[in-house]
């Protein structure tokens, strides 16, 4: 039950007592009907109404004396901010007023660095000036003191003099090309490139004669250093290229002379250049540097290869490969014996270039090319009767004409042994020869391919020729790869594993399309059995209403097909297929008999069963015994007893 006494007033913090409490004002949920509420139990509502009175005067009161204290401080901050505000226009004018003198002190600099800019270049411009004249000035007189050396040039060159010219020489090529690089008029530049031209000419054209001459007496002195000035100037092939036409070549061409054959002529010729390099090398008591062996190794074979040119190559007839094989393997042979052949490498492949490697590789190739293209034309079209197959001779197992027995078969044997023979395939042409050999193969695969869709009918000797020769096909060719091929391909420093995959590869499609011939003739032999098994059925017109006796052995169609199979095995014989292929074929074929035969001899009996079942009630409805009794020897107990005989020889055969 509430008090109906007021409840005891509140005391504020300013000592003043309300019958409230002030802190009900500054909450956010203030409600004036709950603040009466809770005021009234502490006081009568004019109470109340004095304490709101005298708590909003309080109120009024603090909120005056905080003005005054606020005003205050602002009218402080007001002072303060105009004394700062006359402080910065102070330091304001002393800033611009430096920064007006920085201003034009920096613009008398810009205009001394740019007096000074100025001068500078014109001392530049003067300076370069001046070595271009001193350029020219020493460039007049180096090519003078050359020329005054080339009037002088002797006969005879001393090891004094070569130095004498390289120092001269090197001073002539280095004015010369600070003149140029100097000069910026064209006319000028035309000028020294003419006087150069002139000196460099007369100088070459001395410096061969020497050349020659040394070349001539076989006096390799003093070729390194003369060599060395020709370098300086780029000139160095100019001698040789004279050398090696004008004496070199003459000498060579003297080797061709005679009755004897062209291969002995160019062994003599090469013999010759073998022997005045090493003459040439031997005739000086001086280290041989690089460049002597340069000099005489380019003039030699630069030589070499023009007497090729004009003696060999051209006077060999085109269809004779095989004085063509004779001779660019003697080259070959001596190719790959020259002295220093790495340094030589580029003339060495210019005289084996003088044979046109092309049109010989076609010569050699073009016979097995046009066999397989034959053969693969007749199955793309079809022609299976002019598709040869001989029997094979499997004791020959070296000549591949009578190992196999079709002909695309000798053509990629044949073609594969020619191209691994290094004297008719020769090193050059490897990489030619092994993409001539990947297109055989493949020509290979689309034969069998193609030769797989053609009707057979029942002649198989086709398929069985191609399982046969796929099965020596890869023995042949392992041969050859293992045995020649791959050690031509590693002599180049090839990875043989990259080629060996191929053949891989090849051998496993190889033997994909043997399996499917397998299946060919197999269904080939299929079809030619149904023929003599669809004979089980023709049991009863041989017994109906003949009167022949009982039978005591198995039927003739049964004798013709075990002739049949005797046949087949003697042909996989003959045309050597693998035992172990030939047992699984045949196999297969007897499974197919005893299937085929019970099959329709089953089928057979039942319908012979059905047949003598209604005559007998036609015949005889009365008489069961009687009937009995003639069904022993009836026309239908021949016939059961004729496939009971049919099918104990097929289970015993078979």
């Amino acid at each position: 039950m509430i008090s109906q006494l007021p409840s005891p007033k509140v005391e504020s913090d300013s000592g003043q007592v309300y019958s409230f409490n002030k802190t009900l004002f500054t909450r956010p949920e203030f409600n004036v009907e709950r603040f009466i509420n809770l005021a009234r139990h502490r006081a009568t509502l004019d109470e109340i109404s004095g304490d709101l009175r005298s708590y909003l005067k309080t109120v009024q009161e603090e909120l005056v004396e905080l003005i005054n204290v606020e005003y205050a401080d602002f009218v402080n901050l007001s002072s303060s901010l105009v004394s700062l505000n006359d402080v910065i226009e102070r330091i304001g004018e002393s800033t611009n007023t430096s920064f007006n003198k920085y201003c034009e002190s920096t613009f008398q600099l810009k205009e001394s660095a740019n007096q000074l800019n100025d001068k500078r270049e014109k001392l530049s411009k003067c300076y370069l000036e001046q070595i271009s004249l001193r350029n020219k000035i020493n460039f007049v007189e180096s090519s003078k003191r050359f020329i005054d050396l080339l009037e002088q040039f002797p006969a005879e060159m001393s090891r004094r003099q070569v130095e004498r010219f390289s120092m001269s020489l090197a001073d002539l090529v280095n004015t010369f090309e600070a003149c140029k690089e100097t000069t910026d008029d064209n006319q000028n530049g035309r000028d020294y490139d003419r006087v150069m031209n002139f000196i460099i000419s007369k100088f070459t054209k001395l410096v061969t004669e020497c050349l020659k001459q040394k070349f001539r007496d076989v006096n390799s002195k003093d070729i390194e250093s003369i060599m060395s000035c020709l370098q300086i100037i780029g000139q160095e092939n100019v001698p040789m290229e004279i050398i090696s036409h004008d004496i070199v070549s003459s000498t060579l061409n003297r080797c061709f002379d005679g009755k004897d054959s062209l291969c002995e002529k160019l062994t003599k010729c090469l013999e010759t250049v073998i022997k005045t390099r090493n003459t040439f090398l031997e005739g000086s008591n001086e280290q041989v540097g690089c460049l002597r062996y340069h000099f005489i190794d380019s003039c030699l074979l630069k030589g070499l290869q023009e007497t090729i040119k004009n003696n060999l190559a051209s006077n060999i007839l085109i269809n004779d490969t095989t004085l063509f094989q004779k001779c660019f393997f003697e080259l070959l042979q001596f190719v790959k014996t020259y002295p220093r052949r790495k340094d030589n490498k580029s003339l060495l492949v210019s005289c084996l270039d003088q044979f046109n490697m092309h049109i010989y590789f076609k010569l050699i190739t073009s016979g097995y090319s046009k066999k397989i293209n034959v053969e693969l034309g007749k199955a793309t079209n079809k022609q299976l009767e002019d598709i040869e197959v001989s029997i094979p001779n499997l004791e020959y197992e070296l000549d591949y004409n009578s190992f196999f027995s079709l002909e695309i078969s000798k053509a990629i044997v044949w073609s594969f042994n020619d191209v691994s023979n290094e004297k008719i395939v020769l090193d050059p042409l490897l990489s030619r020869s092994w993409t001539f050999l990947i297109s055989n193969f493949n020509k290979l695969i689309t034969f069998l391919e193609k030769a797989s869709e053609l009707e057979f009918e029942e002649d198989y000797k086709v398929p069985i020729a191609i399982i046969s020769d796929v099965q020596r096909l890869e023995e042949s060719i392992m041969g050859l790869c293992y045995g020649v091929f791959r050690s031509r391909i590693e002599n180049l420093r090839l990875d043989w594993r990259i080629f060996g995959n191929v053949f891989d590869s090849f051998f496993v499609m190889l033997r994909e399309k043997s399996c499917l011939f397998e299946k060919i003739l197999i269904d080939i032999n299929k079809k030619t059995l149904d023929k003599y098994l669809i004979q089980v059925n023709d049991v009863p017109k041989s017994y109906r209403w003949t009167k022949k006796p009982m039978p005591e052995s198995h039927s003739q169609y049964l004798t013709s097909i075990v002739d049949y199979l005797k046949k087949l095995e003697d042909d996989f014989k003959t045309y050597g297929v693998e035992d172990e292929v030939k047992e699984k074929m045949i196999v297969e074929v007897k499974e197919y008999i005893k299937d085929t035969f019970n099959r329709l001899s089953s089928n057979l009996i039942q319908s012979i069963q059905q047949t003598f079942s209604s005559l007998q009630r036609f015949k005889n409805r009365e008489d069961e015994n009687t009937s009995n009794v003639s069904g022993s020897s009836s026309d239908e107990a021949k016939m059961l007893k004729q496939l009971e005989l049919d099918k104990i020889f097929v289970c015993n055969t078979f």
